[in-house]
């Protein structure tokens, strides 16, 4: 809390004239805001002066406001400086505290970069050669279903076998995209649950 019992907001925004109506209106409700121009400032002053609350701006400059809320979630520095208090070695603090700490974030980080990778049509295009002939060894170049779809919607005739083919494989990468955010939501859950007992 603030200064009198007051709550302290920490206003994250790059547009002087907003940011100036948020803080004034703020004040005029009994709140005492703290402002900050851009993420970086925003984390800093989050450690200073320790908000009640964060009003985040999604677009600002050098680290957007995401990638800011995804550092004020990361593994907290107390659980680091305790290892270190304790005596604990570098691999014993990475090992034994911030990998069980962090262990959602990273299983859900992975399995979204797989579902990325599914998705990344032009890279994956240009990275697996894009060949029709079916492979007989994991070296040979494939054709993803993403970059089939990519490169064969424009030459097809609409309504036609082919055209239909196409939307078929667009609905299959559909089922497994949802099967792959599933997994990961299950075994996310799972390792909470784990976490709880």
């Amino acid at each position: 809390m603030g200064v009198s019992g007051q709550k302290k907001i920490l206003i994250v925004e790059d547009e002087q004239d907003i940011l100036q109506l948020v803080k004034h209106y703020l004040e005029k409700e009994g709140f005492r805001p703290v402002t900050a121009m851009n993420g970086l400032d925003a984390l800093k002053r989050v450690k200073e002066d320790k908000p009640d609350l964060v009003v985040l701006d999604l677009m600002l400059p050098h680290m957007d406001g995401l990638e800011v809320c995804k550092r004020l979630r990361a593994v907290p520095d107390t659980y680091r400086e305790a290892a270190v208090s304790l005596g604990a070695s570098r691999w014993q603090i990475v090992y034994k505290v911030l990998l069980p700490a962090a262990k959602n974030g990273l299983l859900a980080a992975v399995l979204l970069g797989v579902g990325r990778a599914v998705g990344e049509t032009m890279a994956v295009l240009m990275a697996t050669g894009h060949s029709v002939a079916i492979p007989h060894s994991v070296l040979d170049p494939v054709r993803t279903l993403t970059a089939t779809i990519a490169a064969e919607l424009g030459e097809t005739v609409e309504g036609g076998l082919h055209y239909r083919v196409l939307f078929v494989i667009g609905s299959l990468l559909m089922l497994i995209s949802l099967a792959v955010n599933l997994t990961a939501d299950l075994v996310v859950k799972g390792v909470r649950g784990r976490q709880n007992v």
